[in-house]
Order: C-alpha cells, then structure tokens, then sequence
C-alpha cells in the first residue's frame, strides 16, 4: 500500500478501474451533451441501447462542397456522385451528432424516443494534427439556426478513427522509447552538476537510513507505535531548469543507489523537478518501478480513451447491430465511416460493403417516402414531420383517414416542442426516427409486428426489410445505392423517377465540359456565350446546355458522333490554330475551352476543390497521378471555404 501512496494521483485515479470521463448525473441535458457530461450521458445512452428498437441519426457538418462543381449534377454518374460524396467527408469536419434511441412501449402502445444531442469538435489530440475546414454559408445556415458555437470549440467532445488511434498508439508507443534517452557528459558543467546531485541525494539517503534504523531500535523497545503502511514513501524533490538537467538526475540516481527511484515530476516538456523516491531496499525499488511503469501505461491509456472520446458511442450501436435510420443519409454515413473507422474506399462498391458491414440495416426515410409516395407533396424533413405530428395534422382530414403512430420523447429527456429547434442535430434524429415510425405504420397494419424489429430486420422477415438498405443518393438522377449488392439498385427497388429520367437524361459519355477562365457574369449569359458558338452549324439542333457554374457548362450532345466531332474541335484549337473549323474558332474567340466527360470524372475522383473548374481540369490534364496528388495540398481553396490548424 505505501508504495500505492508514492504514485501520483492522476496515475492512482487512472489505475484504479474508475471509469473514464466520469462526471455529473444527467438531469434533462441530453439537447447538450459535452466534455463535461460525456461519461454519464454515454453510459445512458448504453443502457437503453438494449432494448431500443432502432436508431435515429443525424449530423451537422462544417460544411457541404468544396467546390460549387461538387454539388449534384444532372449528368453526374453514381461514380461521380460517390467521389463528391467521399470528398465532402474527408474533408469537413463533423460539429454535432444526434441520435434517438426508439422503443415501442407494448403498455401504451407508443413509441417512446430517447433524443441525445452530441457537440464535437476535431481537437488535435496529444500528438496527432489535425486541421478544421469550414464553409461559409454552412456556418451561417447554423448560426442562422442557433447553434451554439461556443459549446462546440470550447467544449465538444473530441474523437479519432479506428485507424487514427493505431497511429497514435504507435506514436506514444515510440515517444515512450525515445523519451530520456542516454545523456552523455559532453561538459564539464555536467559532471560538476552530476556529482552535487550524487551527494546531495546521498546525504538524504543517508539520514533516511538512520531515522529508519532509530524506528526500528524504538519499536524494538516498545518505545514507539508500530508503523505506518499508509504513509507515503520519503522523498526528495530537485529543481532543474530543463530537460536535460533532469536527465542527469536521473541517470545520477539511477547509477549510484539500488533504493532509490527517480521520476520526473508535472510536465515531462518542461522537466522543472525530479522527484527521488526511498523505497528501502532493492527489492522494494523494483516493485515502485513496476508500479509506475503500469501507471504510465494506465495513463498513456486514459489520455488515448479520451482522445477516442465519441467513437465509443459509434462502437457501441455497431456492436448492437440495432437498425439505424436516416433522411437523406448517404453523407451522414459517410462521415461515420471517414471520422470513426477510417479512410473512404475508392468506390461506392467499397463503400457499400464497409457500411454494411459496420451497420447490417440501414434505411433511409428519404427513399421510404420517394417509393411509398404518400399524399404529401414533398420528402423534406421538417415538413413531413409537421405534417404527421405538427399542430395542424390533429385538424387534417387526410391524417384521420388512417390511423396515426403514437410517438412522444421519454420522460428524463429534452421535450423538443419548438419549431426553431429544427436543425439542432438531436431533434432531427427525433423528427427522422418519428416519420419513420408513422411509415412503418404504414406498411404494417398490425401494431403487434412493431415488436422485436431490429431482430426481424436482420432476419429480413419483417415486411419493412424491403426498405432496408437503400440509399437515397440525389434528386439528380435518382440513384439508388443497394448497400447488399454494391451496385446500383434495379427492379422494384429503383425508384420510378429513375427509369423516367434515364429516357430522358442526356448520356454522359456524349457530354463534354467547357469554361471560361475569364469571369462570364452568370450562368445565364455563359449558356447564350455557347449557344452563340453553335448558331447556323450542324450542332445547333443537337446539343443542351446545362450549367456547372458561372463560367462553366456541360455540353450534352444527341449522339456520340457529335460529341466526338465537337471533342476533336476543341483539341485542334491547342494542336493547330491556323486550321480552326467555325465552331473551334468560335470558341476560341470567345475564350472557351473545353474537356471531354472522362476528365470530369478524373477531376471528382481526385481531391481538388479549386473554386474555378477551368483551373481543376488544368491541375488534371497538366500533372500524371501522382504528380496530380503531389500539388494538391498547393491548390487554391474556394472563396466559400477556410481552412485553419485546430490548436489543441
């Protein structure tokens, strides 16, 4: 025990089996969950995981695109769609995670959900850097919305990947190694300050030994009381001026005496004391020093816990295998795999296999509502949950022609009831994970089937597992992402917008970009620029033109063999200027350039977010592939977005 009481406190605290970011009980405080009430509100949330039927999730972000190009586009492939996806994920940060554990409740035949409102922030953590990009109109869509920025910075919970934590595992690992290497003494000053510290540690040890021998002839005598294990080990404290000071105490203590134990005390960077423990014997000194090796090792575990912080709470519903459910959530799991597990795969098929494994049932409320088709003109979050359980539904004779859910958030939690409070992450869990309960009662007509979902959705015997699994990926286009098969969801599980746009959706591979690199005005006047190159030619009938951007437009043409005739156009305003056919020189005079479909592809599949596409294809045609990922981090960011160092 007395060599317990020689352990710092925060070693002793941290190997003493006490839990990990212990703090306060939870009263009402699920909306704002911190630092400062993580442990208990993560502890809750593991409680009533067991028995939730599934989980609602939502996510705010610091940002959407990184370049105006990256939105969804009309002629985006599922390729291109997953590439912008990936690349909003790896680069934004997340802000806020709401999550709403739902049970049905048998007695009252209600829903009852459990809201938890997460703020996080990317914290640079021990030795890991980390940087923090933000988008403009994403921060003032949430400032609009009343998010409380103050308690993300100052106080969000922090979190590292699976692989993030192996890194800073091995890097705390080697820095222990590397710490107080072997100092050697190079000068004089060294051997003067080595020997003072040898005799002046030997002249306490030596009064140490005797007060001990003086113990021990009293206790003999019966002239004292027997000692006390509870008492702390002698010690003595040196002040040194910096680390390398400290490195000769050490190895001064550690060469001359078999009961002394040296240890740095407070911050081992600055190394202002050492702290010299007697422990009376050497056997006693090679017990300490076990001890405090373990305790090193139980804090390097504390400090590498608590930088994994939220990613427990991922861990603990993947290993529940509950159903989780999103609106509109392909972005949303995309940055739970990016900031939890790891890095994207390079395509949607590898992405649909390492969600699925992460999370066997996912649905989407978005795609329910697109193949339900229900009597509500739009598949928007907020207005779909006023709609079903807004103050107006009581009065809607259309909601009393079926039967309505009963859904209510369980006593102890946060009673969303303001509009305003739409967009906090927590309550659109709540709305998200309501609209799918009122779904569910659509598809199911017998409340009994409401019981033990999460196990018949695994099964795939329920009859809402044909929803399961089916991402929503855009109103462009109307992709579906089957997370099973990897591939893009056909037959009864596409959508029937889908096949209707595809008859009419231009092709892509018959499409080519073109742009200005001088600044056109809008959208609307680089359409009449192009259209104006196409007058009285073979291509005025045959091509549309659809809007990328102020200074840049795709190009879709009726057939390949125009595309190809327009593509081999463009490459001879580069090859030779003097043989331009009409459109070439039009094009050339009106200081257009243009690129064939493939390189668009390259350029979403790459990580640039340069604000001018005219620049983004330049990057990619002028650079191979590795040169290409070589200049990236040389890239100019878009105006919307700003970027900074997160300082710890």
């Amino acid at each position: 025990m007395a060599l317990w009481r020689a352990l710092p406190r925060r070693a002793r605290v941290a190997g003493s089996g006490i839990r990990f970011f212990c703090s306060a009980v939870v009263r009402d405080s699920s909306h704002a969950i911190t630092r400062q009430n993580f442990g208990a509100a993560f502890q809750r949330l593991k409680g009533l995981l067991r028995d939730a039927d599934f989980v609602a999730m939502d996510l705010e972000m610091s940002g959407v695109h990184s370049a105006p190009w990256r939105k969804s586009m009309e002629l985006d492939t599922l390729e291109t769609r997953y590439h912008n996806v990936r690349d909003s994920a790896e680069k934004f940060s997340l802000l806020q995670c709401g999550l709403c554990l739902f049970r049905y409740d048998q007695a009252s035949s209600k829903f009852l959900g459990h809201p938890f409102n997460f703020f996080l922030f990317p914290r640079n953590e021990l030795v890991l850097e980390r940087d923090f990009l933000c988008q403009t109109s994403s921060l003032e869509f949430l400032a609009k919305h009343h998010f409380d920025f103050n308690a993300c910075i100052y106080n969000g919970i922090s979190y590292l990947s699976r692989k993030e934590e192996g890194k800073l595992r091995a890097l705390l690992a080697k820095k222990g190694e590397d710490e107080l290497p072997e100092v050697s003494m190079r000068k004089t000053s060294d051997l003067i300050f080595s020997e003072r510290v040898r005799l002046q540690v030997g002249l306490w040890r030596a009064s140490k030994i005797m007060a001990k021998h003086k113990a021990k002839q009293e206790e003999s005598s019966g002239r004292s009381s027997m000692p006390d294990d509870e008492a702390p080990l002698p010690s003595l404290v040196i002040n040194v001026s910096d680390k390398r000071q400290a490195k000769l105490v050490l190895k001064a203590v550690s060469s001359n005496f078999d009961d002394l134990v040296p240890m740095i005390e407070g911050n081992e960077k600055e190394a202002t004391q050492v702290k010299v423990i007697y422990t009376g014997s050497s056997e006693h000194k090679i017990a300490l020093q076990a001890d405090l090796d373990k305790a090193k090792l139980d804090l390097m575990e504390y400090d590498v816990m608590e930088a994994v912080g939220f990613r427990q709470v991922i861990d603990a519903i993947s290993e529940s295998k509950k159903p989780i459910v999103g609106h509109n959530c392909v972005l949303d799991l995309a940055h739970i795999y990016n900031k939890f597990i790891g890095p994207l795969p390079d395509n949607y098929s590898g992405f649909c296999n390492v969600i699925h494994e992460l999370f066997p049932a996912v649905i989407d409320t978005k795609y329910m509502l697109k193949v339900l088709r229900t009597s509500i003109s739009t598949t928007s979050l907020y207005p779909v949950y006023s709609y079903y359980f807004g103050e107006d539904a009581k009065k809607n004779t259309k909601m009393k022609a079926h039967s309505t859910v009963n859904v209510e958030i369980a006593d102890g939690f946060h009673k969303y009831s303001d509009a305003e409070l739409k967009h906090e992450a927590g309550f659109d869990a709540y709305m998200t994970g309501a609209i799918f309960a009122q779904l569910w009662r659509t598809v199911v007509s017998n409340p009994t089937e409401f019981y033990a979902l999460s196990k018949k959705i695994l099964r795939g015997t329920h009859a809402i597992s044909e929803f399961s699994n089916l991402l929503y990926m855009g109103w462009a286009g109307h992709f579906v992402l089957d997370l099973k098969t990897g591939k893009e969801a056909k037959g009864s599980k596409a959508l029937p917008e889908r096949e209707s746009y595809s008859a009419r959706r231009p092709a892509s591979d018959a499409a080519v970009i073109v742009w200005s690199q001088d600044p056109v005005g809008s959208s609307r006047q680089l359409q009449k620029l192009v259209k104006s190159c196409f007058e009285e030619t073979q291509f005025s009938s045959e091509v549309e033109v659809i809007p990328v951007s102020e200074n840049a437009a795709f190009l879709a043409f009726k057939s390949l063999r125009s595309s190809e005739e327009f593509s081999q156009a463009l490459e001879s305003i580069k090859t030779n200027r003097k043989k331009l056919n009409t459109i070439a020189a039009r094009l050339s005079s009106s200081g257009l350039q243009g690129a064939r479909f493939g390189t668009f592809e390259k350029l979403c599949k790459s990580e640039l977010s340069t604000f001018n596409i005219g620049d983004a294809i330049q990057s990619i045609n002028c650079f191979s592939d590795d040169e290409l990922a070589a200049s990236i981090e040389n890239a100019d960011a878009p105006d919307d977005l700003q970027v900074a160092t997160v300082q710890g």
